[in-house]
């Protein structure tokens, strides 16, 4: 069915590989709504030359002049329709422009080099810097600051991963963090002991944040993270959808 309307309406394209299916529906919808404007435009006035001569020789028998009004009426309806679906047209790109700059995503880990190393312990409360980048879509990250500004207000997941190391049995273990917005916890995950050498854990959460909103995640005092061969500790956000 769209390879035909491609071939009947000249100027519609099918959607290539590499391009938004959204937007080539949009602007083929445009297109559409263009050319059957066109169209009725020229049926209509080719109605009304044809019958506007015999319309005025007999008005009482053919009936013509009836025909006429009804062309009218019809003309109206479509107008109205016509004027309907432009205003949907304009809303879907609007929401669909919408939606494209408001992608919001990121993904760190703690250092780039996933050698043998650990961040802290550090005598004050700390934000964690993450300074591998796994993707930074929107540019809301900081990893200069570790601070992840909310751009548009709405529903967000955000996820931490942890990981510590004493180094040996007997020593103490101190794998701690706290997600916190605006320097508020919300919340926080704590393991400090000396019976195991390495701990982990992990925070999913899902928060209705407003944009200019400030995320991050603090390393309480006398608390230290580790990695080894991999990105044990992650920090992750991406928006579920705007409310603003």
């Amino acid at each position: 069915m769209q390879l035909l309307l491609v071939s009947l309406i000249p100027g519609m394209d099918l959607p290539s590989q590499h391009q938004n299916p959204t937007q080539a529906m949009v602007r083929n919808c445009g297109y559409i709504i263009r050319v059957s404007a066109h169209v009725f435009f020229l049926i209509s006035k080719c109605i009304y030359v044809c019958l506007r001569s015999a319309c005025s020789m007999d008005q009482g028998s053919c009936g013509c002049c009836l025909i006429q009004q009804k062309v009218n009426m019809i003309k109206m309806y479509f107008n109205m329709t016509l004027a309907k679906l432009e205003k949907e047209y304009l809303q879907t790109k609007q929401s669909l422009c919408n939606i494209e700059a408001s992608r919001t995503a990121f993904s760190v880990a703690l250092f780039d080099d996933v050698t043998f190393q650990c961040y802290g312990p550090f005598t004050l409360n700390t934000n964690i810097i993450y300074k591998h980048v796994f993707l930074n879509l929107g540019d809301s990250y900081s990893v200069d600051t570790g601070i992840f500004t909310v751009p548009h207000s709405g529903v967000y997941t955000i996820a931490i991963t942890i990981y510590s190391d004493a180094g040996s049995s007997g020593r103490l273990l101190a794998a701690c963090a706290s997600l916190q917005v605006n320097g508020q916890v919300v919340s926080q995950s704590r393991e400090q002991n000396r019976d195991d050498q390495e701990d982990s854990a992990t925070v999913v959460l899902v928060l209705q944040l407003m944009a200019g909103d400030k995320v991050a995640v603090n390393l309480p005092e006398g608390c230290f993270l580790c990695e080894y061969n991999s990105f044990f500790n992650t920090f992750s956000a991406f928006l579920l959808y705007a409310t603003e």
